[in-house]
């Protein structure tokens, strides 16, 4: 049942990229029964892989969907994210023209907020994402990244979201406007192919990636139909696998939540090296046969080794894999009908075990808050 299990899982995920939409209500239907017996089998399934099988699913839920017809409440659907007085706070400091558009420089990463809850991403690291954001009226903005893509081994490949920003505050002094002068070039190298096609093949809304430089642009200069400013009238008449699989008990259970996390920061912490960037190399000498050598011999650090410094950088390291990964785990909760209350308790009992700062989890929560008042604006 597990072999089974797991080949159904790979098969799926082998499909998100190019076959994400549904051609019909039928194949709809079949599909969201083949969801929900898997899951099943993954409830009564104690063991990491069933963990590992029922997460996998969980994001496949959100990736397949079937496109519905447009319908006349689209026009209803609330187009600014950001309230009149934080849009005025962000055009002064010269993220925004007050089109409802904001570009924004975190780092190494470029971030457009759009209207009607679009957000797209691009990074330095040659990665680009696009999804949904809200907003709440002190700046904290929360994402949900549906579709990304990485430049490697000279192609553009489909990405786990996952481990991308999922929340951070607009006003934070960290943030900058993007400058007039950058493109994708300038920011990941020239020697990146054009991502157009794999956009294009990956389901992105997205045509190009452009910069749009908020200081300058006016709103007739933008291109809204590509160029990170595509519509979202048509995303917001997708019926995904998820709406279908609210009421599963594999959702009921904290217990599965709690494991997730634990295993989700585990995978993370084990891909970053957080410890190993602190391993230490000495070099030290012999004599053979009258001939001097030397050698280097690695230490692996261990936590009483690091030094008071240290020990606050690892902290650190450690700090920003649980804020991401509660963050994208306590946003799959809301998604999956765990309600507000339950997704905050879930927060709290986490930022508690893992020792997250009460900052990172006043960010979270806000998060989480504007996010389900942005589900209760949506028409059903």
């Amino acid at each position: 049942a597990r072999r089974r299990r797991g080949t159904i899982c790979y098969a799926l995920n082998s499909k998100r990229s190019a076959n994400a939409e549904i051609p019909s209500q039928i194949q709809f239907d079949r599909l969201v029964e083949v969801f929900d017996a898997v899951l099943t089998n993954c409830a009564n399934d104690d063991g990491d892989r069933g963990l590992s099988h029922a997460k996998m699913l969980m994001m496949l839920a959100q990736t397949f969907y079937l496109q519905l017809p447009p319908s006349d409440d689209d026009a209803s659907i609330p187009g600014d994210a950001f309230s009149e007085e934080l849009m005025k706070q962000l055009v002064g400091r010269g993220f925004s023209n007050g089109d409802s558009t904001v570009c924004v420089a975190k780092g190494e990463t470029r971030i457009k907020l759009g209207l009607d809850g679009y957000a797209a991403l691009a990074m330095a690291s040659a990665v680009i994402a696009e999804g949904k954001f809200t907003c709440t009226d002190t700046g904290v903005a929360g994402f949900t990244w549906e579709n990304a893509l990485k430049f490697e081994g000279e192609e553009w490949k489909r990405m786990d979201s996952v481990n991308l920003l999922n929340t951070f505050s607009i006003l934070d002094d960290s943030v900058m406007p993007v400058k007039e002068d950058e493109t994708p070039a300038t920011l990941w190298g020239a020697d990146k192919v054009d991502p157009a096609e794999a956009l294009k093949g990956n389901g992105f809304l997205m045509e190009s990636v452009v910069f749009v430089n908020a200081e300058t642009s006016s709103p007739t200069s933008q291109n809204q139909d590509g160029a990170l400013s595509p519509s979202r009238k048509g995303r917001n008449r997708r019926l995904y696998i998820k709406s279908r699989l609210t009421d599963h008990k594999i959702w009921s259970k904290d217990d599965f939540w709690d494991v997730a996390l634990t295993q989700q920061v585990s995978e993370s912490l084990a891909q970053s090296g957080v410890m190993s960037n602190f391993d230490r190399t000495t070099t030290r000498g012999r004599r053979t046969g009258g001939n001097a050598h030397e050698y280097k011999k690695y230490h692996k650090t261990k936590w009483h080794d690091l030094s008071l410094e240290e020990r606050v950088g690892a902290a650190s390291q450690v700090h920003a894999v649980v804020f991401a990964q509660l963050g994208a785990l306590a946003h799959s909760m809301l998604e999956f009908g765990c309600g507000l209350q339950r997704s905050c308790a879930f927060v709290r009992r986490m930022s508690v075990q893992h020792q997250l700062p009460s900052s990172q989890r006043t960010m979270l929560l806000q998060h989480l808050i504007a996010s389900s008042q942005d589900k209760a604006k949506q028409p059903n």
